[in-house]
This record gives C-alpha cells, sequence and structure tokens, in this order.
C-alpha cells in the first residue's frame, strides 16, 4: 500500500496495518472455498489478505470494488471491478446476491454516498439464509467501516447491524470518528450496544 499514495480528493485514506488484518480476518474466518468476499471502497483490506499465506486464504472468490483503478494492479483484471459509488449498479452482474461477506467503507461521510453504497451491498449480498461453511462459522457477513455520525443511515440499510466496540484506525491518522458496524461478533469485537 505504501506505493499507493493517498489522493484526498477522493477521500482516500488507508487503514494502518493492524486494523487492515482485523478486518481482513473478519472477512476470513471460517470461510471455505466456496465462500464469496467482496470489498467495497477498502483497497488496504484487499491489500492486507493478499499479504497473507496461501494456507490462511481459503477462497479465491476475493474481489475488490473502488473507483481507483491503479488498484486494478493489486487485485488483478478478473478480481478488480471499477466502482463508482453515484453509479451504485454500474458493475458486474456476474456477482448479483451472490457475495457471502463484504466489507464497505463508503469514500464520504454524508447521506448520498452512504445510501448509494448500501444499495451496492444490498445487490451484491447473497440473502442470509443462515447456511454454513464447512467449517460450521455463518456464510454471511456484513461489515460497514464508517464515521460515527452515520449510525443512523446503518441502520435504516441494515437492520441486522450494530455498532461494535472496535475502533478502525488509519495510517495517516482521521480526525472523524470512525467505527465499525456488523451484523455478526466474533472474536475481534463485540456488538458495543
Amino acid at each position: 500500500m505504501n506505493l499507493f499514495k493517498e489522493d484526498w480528493q477522493l477521500s482516500q485514506f488507508w487503514y494502518n496495518d493492524e486494523t487492515a488484518d482485523k478486518l481482513a480476518d473478519a472477512l476470513l474466518e471460517g470461510a471455505d472455498e466456496d465462500t464469496i468476499i467482496a470489498i467495497v471502497s477498502a483497497p488496504s483490506v484487499f491489500a492486507a489478505i493478499q499479504k497473507k499465506d496461501e494456507s490462511e486464504i481459503p477462497t479465491k472468490h476475493i474481489y475488490l470494488f473502488e473507483y481507483d483503478t491503479r488498484f486494478e494492479l493489486l487485485a488483478g483484471k478478473d478480481h478488480f471491478f471499477f466502482y463508482d459509488y453515484n453509479k451504485p449498479l454500474e458493475f458486474t452482474q456476474k456477482l448479483r446476491h451472490r457475495v457471502d461477506r463484504i466489507l464497505i467503507d463508503p469514500p464520504f461521510l454524508n447521506e448520498d454516498c452512504q445510501t448509494k453504497t448500501a444499495t451496492t451491498a444490498k445487490f451484491l449480498l447473497a440473502p442470509n439464509d443462515k447456511s454454513k461453511t464447512k467449517s460450521g462459522a455463518f456464510k454471511h457477513r456484513f461489515i460497514s467501516c464508517t464515521g460515527e455520525r452515520m449510525a443512523s443511515v446503518i441502520k435504516n440499510a441494515y437492520p441486522d447491524s450494530h455498532i461494535t466496540d472496535f475502533y478502525p484506525e488509519h495510517a495517516n491518522g482521521l480526525s472523524n470518528e470512525f467505527r465499525c458496524y456488523s451484523d455478526f461478533e466474533w472474536s475481534g469485537w463485540k456488538f458495543a450496544n
């Protein structure tokens, strides 16, 4: 990630290594070879997954949705999709309602961006039928990392999500109160409310 300088005009803020690793682990924990994972506007988490030993990555179905096309170099042509939150449904149809686990990090802290990114996530996510992976973990996982002031927008979009006790941190700092919302607990976090 050090090769990819943050562009503040695009509201790019990379997670520090500890945060990126924890979010990567949350997506991978209990997954199996059939698990489909989407990472939306969080390339540092995709990079954290790529740095792991191959034995720690149970699936090859991990996709990066990102506006900044430099990250196609990181993800590769088959795992990168150009994503503009202003056009929340303009990308490949092949993953429609097929993604088991998703991490979204809407680039801007406003209701419009958050709502449009939520539309994308709902389009991508498979229905949560409470099915489990081969290891016995629930297949479905939703994570959103965004500002604390977006709590009501997240709750409206994802009624099953909760604010967690995990505080994501950025490599170069960020003045906004940043929080992690999810619809599951695991060893990395518990629900805060």
